[in-house]
């Protein structure tokens, strides 16, 4: 059944078109909030790290723990996710030579099917199954195999893919590994910053931030998935700055609550879908304008600068 949204007023708050107050001092951290989104990537000191993905072998490579935008304190990164820098490949830079004289449909399958390990950019995330006290270990271990049973997905449909020139609405997934005794997924790294982040949040925002967040959650029902967690942290803006990439854009991450038809009991159609997004949204805007109101009138961007 065809998607079908149903009428419903405007939920997303009216975003700010003024310059902040000028009687409000902005920390520093929040300076580029008035020009756009800030691209400083805020991370731990590297570690050397080991691991496989596939035929690669990638010895003492240098990663660190990034400290993701919505998390206010510098001490409590993701423990399980890391971001890895891959040195240059002579083998590497061969093989995607001579993948560029093939045909576009051979060239895609090896890298995104065959071999996309020999087809890795400079930087990629590494996400482990997490390992905590919040929750039981069959827990953390159905959640992982959902996300890769939400990647899998998306990718049959064209839906993966937030780099340059992409236009998936989930990062890219190169495949599976295992490190330190667990299994873990090598991701796409997504510039830019989550829509939790104080600097997001309290920017000026010019384009039509509801119009992007809408469009991907009509394609995941359109795929005939809905995500449990629609969260402003689970969406990530990439900003228009990143060469290739058309304008401001959303993708959606934190996909071990997707949930997919059939799942639940209710019926799972058209409108069904419709008021999913619709619902997804209102909560979503009710957050974001408590968030603003917090960051532009009640002075919490000075709270934060203590």
């Amino acid at each position: 059944m065809e998607y079908t949204p149903p009428p419903t007023p405007e939920s997303f708050p009216q975003f700010r078109k003024r310059p902040l107050p000028s009687t409000r001092r902005l920390p520093t951290r929040f300076q580029a909030s008035a020009a756009g989104l800030d691209l400083s990537n805020k991370v731990f000191p590297t570690t050397p790290i080991t691991f496989w993905l596939n035929t690669r072998h990638f010895p003492h490579v240098p990663s660190s723990s990034p400290l993701l935008p919505y998390q206010d304190d510098p001490s409590d990164p993701h423990p399980n996710i890391l971001s890895v820098s891959l040195p240059p490949s002579p083998f590497a830079t061969t093989l995607q030579r001579l993948a560029s004289y093939l045909p576009a449909p051979v060239a895609s399958f090896l890298t995104h099917r065959l071999i996309p390990e020999w087809f890795l950019p400079s930087r990629v995330i590494l996400k482990q199954r997490r390992r905590d006290t919040y929750a039981d270990e069959d827990v953390h271990v159905a959640r992982f195999t959902r996300e890769v049973d939400v990647y899998e997905r998306l990718g049959k449909v064209g839906l993966q893919g937030a780099g340059v020139g992409e236009g998936g609405i989930v990062p890219r997934m190169y495949g599976r590994t295992h490190f330190e005794g667990r299994d873990a997924i090598v991701l796409q790294e997504v510039p830019g910053m989550s829509l939790r982040a104080p600097e997001v949040v309290a920017r000026e925002w010019e384009g039509d931030l509801e119009g992007m967040v809408r469009e991907c959650y009509e394609k995941l029902a359109g795929a005939g998935g809905w995500h449990e967690e629609a969260w402003l942290e689970n969406l990530w803006v990439v900003p228009a700055g990143v060469p290739g990439v058309p304008g401001e854009r959303v993708v959606v991450v934190g996909l071990g609550g997707v949930r997919w038809e059939g799942e639940e009991e209710r019926f799972w159609g058209g409108r069904e879908k419709g008021w999913w997004v619709e619902g997804a949204l209102e909560g979503l805007g009710d957050v974001l304008g408590r968030l603003q109101k917090g960051y532009w009138q009640d002075g919490w961007l000075e709270e934060l600068d203590d």
